[in-house]
């Protein structure tokens, strides 16, 4: 098989040449005995005067190698290291993308929810007070309505359910609050609207919550129950 030369001319390689386009351009002084020449099977370039025995050439006063570090030999042919990089970024980036916009249609939404529940929760903890006095006054024989004029039907608790209701109208959260009977069922009702809770799904939604046996409490209402806590489900 015929080897392929290659000679070193400052920075610049050139080749591959045959064995006698090497010796024509060493006999026409382009490859000087000093110029680094390689070929497969060489360990690293060596100048040309190293060689030239085995070429049948005769070259006097060869000198020594070249100082500092060696030419490298030539490059394989075949992708550069930066292209098969960008094609591997490439392709992570086909299955990648997609993947990211699955994930985020995933967590974005239920993240939402997440956020939008922990309103709601704060904004149900502010009407504690209302339902521990609602809940008081069911205990002394009557529910307090009507909720503006707490004096009409007397005792202590209907006076702390005229404050739970002024101090829970304040909050931003809720846009109303009264306390009213079932006329059907006969019970004493909370009835809630929210206010600004930077959701259109959720502002302006209602519950009812109904004192039942033993101080527990039932709820309903008309927002969407995944936002809701889940004693107010159905």
């Amino acid at each position: 098989m015929t080897q392929s030369w290659y000679y070193a001319a400052g920075p610049h390689r050139h080749g591959p040449l045959s064995r006698d386009a090497l010796v024509r351009a060493h006999q026409q002084g382009v490859v000087r005995a000093d110029t680094p020449v390689w070929r497969e099977g060489l360990g690293d370039w060596r100048p040309f005067a190293a060689v030239a025995a085995g070429l049948g050439i005769a070259v006097a006063g060869a000198p020594p190698p070249l100082p500092g570090s060696p030419a490298l030999p030539p490059a394989r042919r075949g992708l550069h290291g930066a292209w098969v990089a960008v094609i591997v970024l490439a392709g992570l980036a086909v299955v990648a993308v997609p993947l990211l916009a699955v994930l985020a249609a995933i967590a974005i939404p239920a993240y939402n929810d997440y956020t939008l529940r922990s309103r709601i929760a704060v904004a149900l903890a502010a009407a504690e007070p209302l339902k521990a006095a609602v809940a008081q006054s069911v205990a002394e024989g009557h529910c307090p309505t009507p909720d503006d004029a707490p004096h009409d039907v007397g005792g202590r608790s209907a006076g702390d359910v005229a404050a739970a209701l002024a101090a829970l109208r304040a909050d931003p959260a809720i846009a109303s609050a009264r306390v009213a009977r079932d006329p059907v069922a006969g019970d004493c009702v909370v009835h809630l609207r929210f206010g600004d809770l930077g959701d259109a799904r959720i502002d302006g939604t209602r519950l009812a919550l109904s004192i039942i046996d033993q101080g527990g409490w039932r709820c309903r209402g008309d927002a969407p129950e995944r936002l809701i806590p889940a004693y107010c489900r159905h």
